[in-house]
């Protein structure tokens, strides 16, 4: 089958990238700004600056003057150039050869490939659906030659191809010009020797790739390496040993394959498919980067017993959605980072069985108010620091709001002897003396936070409780019951 090269040209494509460098394309006219010839000229334009008539070439100070609206972007070769790495990755799935093109194109060899997705129109449609997945704006061309795929797709199929499209050197295009050379098929009648003795044997070299006569080297973007493992039974499976046995086997031979080739899973997706078709899905991310499989599959395990799974499995698929280079370890001799891995995966065993945000841990906080001294976060791979012990008594269970209480004192500054409830009237019995906390006087003063009075009671029935006493503006104390110590 003949060679078919596919060219994409993205135009500006500074102006269009979202999440590789820029803040994302802007709404209105827009245009890239380079320094050209020791002036500083757009070097591409979006397509409401095209349609003000903004052209690549034009100064800037012109531009200004035409556009005053129009909003400027330096251009930065270097992360264009990471884009379009970024971007071929995504054809990997269409063609094994993708080449960067420089400084705003690809080259897709898709003569070998174009069979599998129903001819020319097909291919064409499946590219032109990744580039509206990836918000890009792109030019295609088709032709038998890289050379020749490149020119069509930024020149288009209407029209003569100009001569100086062939050219990078502004130098020799103007040479082209004054000659009278204005289109490429009026360049490729002469000849090539006396092309490459006038104006350099770059034209003649060129000219040759246009017409296949000289193969040109390209160097393919490595596809990435895909790890999965698919397994399809005779018969649909009902019951969960089997699945477990089978989910077991991918894993070791899931992990065997990144181990013989350095690399470690970090996000590792299951896929059932039931007897009717449908399909259910789950993904761990282990915090760990070196889980053996005997841990894996219990996280699997423990994720298909949080249920949604079909009843009769068909279809089993294990993938590896992203994986990193394996880093060599040495174990310390504290035994900390033991500690440490036992922590990672109890967290981990939990949050597959509950739910990946339903385990928090408490940390403590630099701050001797009780109430902000510790917080709560989302539980990871990283233990939280011990809780120190406190300076007085603290209760297990807060209440999430303070509830107002009626108590009874001797004296308004004195410790609570009674709570006055709806029943009836419970003396109190002091657990320890009353801690006076003030407020953090070297911060910005707030005017919620008052010095309040912290005291452990007992009621009658048995019952601790954490009370507190705040002393209003007006100058009366006001009681608040904050949690209890044995519920």
């Amino acid at each position: 089958m003949p060679d078919l090269w596919l060219s994409l040209w993205f135009p500006a494509l500074g102006l269009q990238r979202r999440w590789w460098g820029n803040a994302g394309p802007a709404e209105g006219p827009a245009a890239l700004v380079g320094r050209r010839q020791g002036r500083w000229v757009l070097v591409g334009t979006n397509r409401a600056a095209r349609a003000r008539g903004l052209v690549p070439g034009l100064a800037v100070v012109e531009a200004r003057l035409r556009v005053p609206d129009l909003v400027l972007r330096s251009e930065d070769p270097k992360t264009d150039l990471r884009a379009l790495h970024h971007i071929a990755r995504r054809f990997h799935a269409l063609t094994p050869r993708v080449v960067v093109d420089p400084p705003e194109g690809l080259l897709l060899e898709v003569g070998r490939c174009r069979r599998l997705f129903g001819g020319i129109r097909g291919i064409v449609a499946e590219v032109a659906a990744i580039v509206r997945r990836l918000h890009l704006e792109a030019r295609c061309g088709l032709g038998p030659t890289p050379e020749a795929a490149r020119l069509q797709a930024r020149f288009g199929p209407r029209g003569p191809i100009p001569a100086a499209g062939l050219v990078e050197d502004p130098r020799t295009a103007r040479t082209l010009h004054r000659l009278g050379l204005r289109r490429l098929d009026q360049l490729a009648e002469l000849p090539r020797a006396a092309l490459a003795r006038h104006l350099g044997p770059d034209l003649a070299c060129r000219l040759d790739a246009l017409e296949g006569r000289r193969p040109a080297a390209l160097a393919s973007v490595p596809e990435p390496r895909r790890f999965r493992l698919h397994r399809h039974f005779p018969e649909p499976v009902q019951g969960g040993d089997v699945l477990l046995a089978t989910l077991a086997a991918m894993v070791v031979a899931l992990v065997a394959r990144l181990e013989r080739a350095g690399r470690v899973v970090r996000r590792l997706r299951l896929r059932l498919v039931g007897e009717d078709g449908r399909g259910w899905a789950t993904e761990l991310a282990p915090s760990s980067p070196t889980p053996d499989p005997a841990f894996l599959t219990t996280l699997l395990r423990l994720r298909l017993e949080r249920g949604g799974m079909p009843e009769a499995v068909a279809a089993v698929a294990l993938e590896v959605v992203r994986h990193e280079p394996r880093r060599p370890h040495q174990a310390g001799f504290d035994g900390r980072e033991a500690d440490a891995e036992a922590w990672r995966r109890l967290i981990e065993q939990l949050r597959a069985h509950l739910g990946p945000r339903a385990v928090r841990v408490f940390e403590p906080v630099d701050d001797h108010r009780p109430v902000r001294a510790v917080r709560s976060r989302e539980a990871d791979g990283v233990p939280p620091a011990p809780l120190p012990p406190p300076p007085g008594p603290r209760p297990l269970r807060w209440l999430a709001e303070p509830r107002p209480i009626q108590v009874l004192a001797t004296v308004p500054d004195g410790p609570p002897m009674a709570l006055r409830t709806r029943k009836r009237l419970q003396r109190l019995e002091l657990l320890a003396p009353m801690e006076r906390i003030e407020p953090c006087w070297w911060r910005e003063p707030d005017r919620r936070d008052r010095g309040r009075d912290f005291c452990a009671v007992q009621t009658p029935s048995g019952t601790r409780l954490w009370i507190c006493r705040e002393i209003a503006v007006d100058g009366t104390p006001r009681w608040y019951l904050l949690g209890f110590f044995d519920r």
